[in-house]
């Protein structure tokens, strides 16, 4: 039963992984994106997390009226090894609030630049 779950839970994830949408309002048109991924060893800037264990990592972005500000929150939930053994007992659960501003300077020239500024709040 419980590998049916994960099987249909699964299926899911994957069948809305990478949708993207865009909403109408008054104030423009709004995009969102909606991600979700299944990875076996979750590795940080060279560092193995979760030691061997596998991470689910969901996410939602949100591209604010063409205005070139975007807002975002990324996750990562510790799993199971990949022999399917115990869940990981480091502290598993990891949030990324993300706020941003990109735009371009000289459109159209042979020297366009494109630049963003983020901030990043990282929550254990």
């Amino acid at each position: 039963m419980k590998k049916g779950i994960v099987a249909v839970t699964t299926m899911m994830l994957f069948s809305m992984a990478g949708v993207g949408h865009a909403v109408e309002t008054e104030y423009g048109e709004m995009g969102i994106d909606v991600d979700a991924t299944w990875v076996s060893k979750y590795i940080f800037r060279g560092i193995d997390k979760l030691d061997d264990k596998a991470a689910f990592q969901p996410s939602v972005n949100f591209d604010l009226f063409d205005t070139g500000f975007s807002f975002g929150v990324w996750s990562s939930f510790a799993g199971s090894s990949k022999g399917g053994g115990s869940k990981s007992t480091v502290d598993a659960e990891e949030w990324r609030y993300i706020l941003t501003y990109a735009n371009s300077v000289l459109d159209g020239e042979q020297c366009q630049t494109d630049y963003a500024l983020s901030y990043v709040y990282y929550d254990y």
